[in-house]
Order: structure tokens, then C-alpha cells, then sequence
């Protein structure tokens, strides 16, 4: 069979960043009662010793819990437009249009249209005429799509398989909602494609993340311009079931997938994992033994980007040269109520689309009157 990888990668953000005054010409009342502990956190100390618990300690007298910074959707700007700006970004610098690609897998959390997902809409906008496909496992599932992608490839039945992932937090937690405090919105889009034998995608373990079964609730409400919006609220055991899961899945997982390509971690040059909080790569980094500077930590410019974590950490890895053809790269995310996984992957030829980054400060004013 060929081998499969990652040929070329994307990411795009909202140009909007959004800091931590918001909330507090936003929602005062819901930040003091914070700062008064009168409210409740997602992310708690629990008073223990575990690598998770030491990693989040000097974060805790923080509100914000380390996050100082997020980019969020303007006003009018849907999950559509992050999904079609990613893959656009792509296909110019592969050189590629929608022809030649042979599948889609699409994965937003939260898409624009519900029920249905943004695959149709995507494919609508850019001209596709393959088959495109949603794909859901909330914030895990980065590595669940490139493990399906390179399937595809591998067996001969696509060529190139275009993987985007996108996410919406910002608006589906409100400003009284402690979720939001620590949440981004941004896309990215990978290609896998055939790479010379030896390279390309060499392991993959996942497992489902039953403890967060219950971390989260939902609830469908008004929107003026979607008719109606999907809110995310936390539940009492949202941050102690993603402790459980990290503390749990990330070595397990990584573990398996390092002993299936037979290596071992001081072996791969570079990992991209999901980071949705301020001390998640300094934690996985205690927990696997990786040395800091092979790893790649997005989110003090991002927050949590959820499903696009991954590989937006990637392309920061190959964008700042940490890590070349014929490096093997671990790949991990970590998702609630979903799955958790890690690949490994020996990197070819990596085309980098430009990011254009030019982000503008956020009009305060414009918040008020939003709760």
C-alpha cells in the first residue's frame, strides 16, 4: 500500500482579539463575583499532588486562569467563513483547486448549521464536487480525521483527502459563562496525500473518553441571525473529568501509539497536541518527559481553539522549523464527551500556507449591553 501523511497545512484566525477587559466592561458583576469566588470555575485546585493539579497551581489566583488573549468571530462572521478562508489558504499554496481533491472531512464544533453540519455548506461555497463528510468527536477530533484520511489514501480509494477543522466557542458561551473566559475561535485544514514509503502516518491509538460523559450540557436558544444558537454550559464535573481524561489518555495513549512505530519519546523530534488550557503543554511535557522546546503552545494568542488545537500547534512546529522531513512528530487530542488519541507521523515535504495574520483590538464599547 502507499504510505500516507500530511502534505500541506493551513490554519486561519479572526482578525478580531479579544483581552481580558472585555469582560469586565461586558460582565463586571460576573467577574467580581469570580474574584469573590462567589461563582463557580471550570478549573478548580482540588488540593492534590498529580502532574495536573502542580501544572494548574500558579494559575489558580488568576480569573482568567492564565488566558489573556483570544481571537473571536467579528460580527456576521460564521464557522463558513473560517472553513472556506482555511481551505482556500491550502489549495493556493499546494497549488490545487477543488477538483483535485478526492474527500472532505469536515469538523466544527459548533458548525452553523446543526443537525446537518457544514459539510454541504462548505462544499457549496468552494465548488466541490467529492463526496464531503462531517465528522464528530468534539475536541479529539483532529487525530480521529487524519487517521480516516490516511486510510483513504493508503488504500487507494482517494489520492487527496482535504481535513478541516473549525471552531465557534465564542459564540456559544456567553459572557457569564465561565467557559468563555478561556475560549477562541479559529479553522485549520490539512492535506494528506501519498509520501514515499517510509514516511506518513506510522501508528494511532484512541480511546473514548467515557469519564467526561457528563461534562457538559446544552441548549438551543434565539439567534437573530442563525434563527437559533447552540450554547455550551459546563457542568459540575466538567474540569475534574477533563483532569481525570488528560491524566489518563495522555500517557496511555501516546504510550501505545510510541510502542506500535516502535520508538521511544526522546526519539520524536516534535509533538502537536491539544493545549485548551494555559498550563496543558507544561503538563504534558512533565507527563511524557518531552523536553519544552519540542513542543509547540499556541494558546496564549488563541485560547482554546478546541478541535483546531492540534493542528494549528503543528503548523507553529513547522512554521518555526521544529521539525523537518524525516522527523517523526507525535500528534495528540484530547476531547470530552468524545474520544482522545495520538499518531505518529514521519514528516515529508510540508507545504505551509501563509497565515496573513493582522489582527485589530477588539472595540470595547461595542460589547456593552451584550448580557
Amino acid at each position: 500500500m502507499p504510505a500516507a501523511g500530511i502534505t500541506a497545512l493551513s490554519v486561519y484566525f479572526p482578525r478580531t482579539v479579544r483581552r481580558n477587559d472585555w469582560w469586565r466592561t461586558v460582565a463586571p458583576d460576573f467577574i467580581a463575583s469570580l474574584e469573590r469566588r462567589g461563582a463557580g470555575q471550570v478549573w478548580e485546585g482540588q488540593g492534590g499532588t498529580n502532574p495536573w493539579q502542580e501544572a494548574m497551581a500558579p494559575y489558580l489566583s488568576d480569573v482568567f486562569r492564565g488566558t489573556t488573549a483570544r481571537r473571536v468571530l467579528a460580527p456576521g462572521e460564521t464557522a463558513h467563513d473560517l472553513e472556506e478562508r482555511a481551505a482556500r489558504r491550502l489549495l493556493d499554496a499546494a497549488g490545487l483547486g477543488p477538483e483535485d481533491i478526492d474527500l472532505v472531512l469536515v469538523s466544527c464544533l459548533f458548525p452553523d448549521q446543526y443537525v446537518l453540519g457544514d459539510a454541504i455548506g462548505l462544499a457549496e461555497r468552494m465548488g466541490f464536487s467529492c463526496p464531503c463528510i462531517n465528522v464528530e468527536s468534539a475536541c479529539g477530533v483532529a487525530v480521529a480525521d487524519l487517521a480516516l484520511a490516511a486510510a483513504m489514501v493508503e488504500s487507494g480509494r482517494a489520492r487527496r483527502v482535504l481535513i478541516i477543522t473549525a471552531c465557534t466557542y465564542s459564540r456559544s458561551a456567553d459572557a457569564d459563562n465561565p467557559m468563555s473566559l478561556t475560549s477562541g475561535d479559529g479553522a485549520a485544514a490539512m492535506l494528506v496525500s501519498e509520501v514515499p514509503a517510509g514516511h506518513g502516518l506510522r501508528s494511532w491509538k484512541s480511546y473514548t473518553t467515557l469519564e467526561s460523559a457528563r461534562a457538559f450540557d446544552y441548549a438551543i436558544e434565539p439567534d437573530p441571525v442563525q434563527r437559533y444558537m447552540l450554547k455550551m454550559l459546563p457542568t459540575r464535573e466538567a474540569g475534574r473529568a477533563l483532569e481525570a481524561c488528560a491524566l489518563k489518555y495522555l500517557p496511555l495513549a501516546c504510550g501505545e501509539a510510541l510502542a506500535a512505530a516502535g520508538l521511544r519519546v526522546d526519539q520524536v523530534r516534535f509533538a502537536a497536541m491539544t493545549t485548551p488550557t494555559a498550563w496543558f503543554a507544561d503538563f504534558a511535557c512533565r507527563v511524557l518527559g518531552l523536553p519544552p522546546e519540542r513542543v509547540a503552545d499556541t494558546y496564549a494568542r488563541t485560547a482554546n481553539t478546541g478541535p483546531v488545537l492540534m493542528p494549528q500547534n503543528l503548523y507553529e512546529g513547522a512554521r518555526r522549523g521544529l521539525f523537518g522531513p524525516g522527523d517523526d512528530v507525535l500528534l495528540f487530542t484530547l476531547g470530552s464527551m468524545s474520544t482522545s488519541g495520538a499518531a505518529v507521523m514521519r514528516m515529508g515535504e510540508l507545504v505551509l500556507a501563509p497565515e496573513e495574520d493582522d489582527p485589530v483590538e477588539e472595540d470595547l464599547g461595542a460589547g456593552r449591553g451584550q448580557l
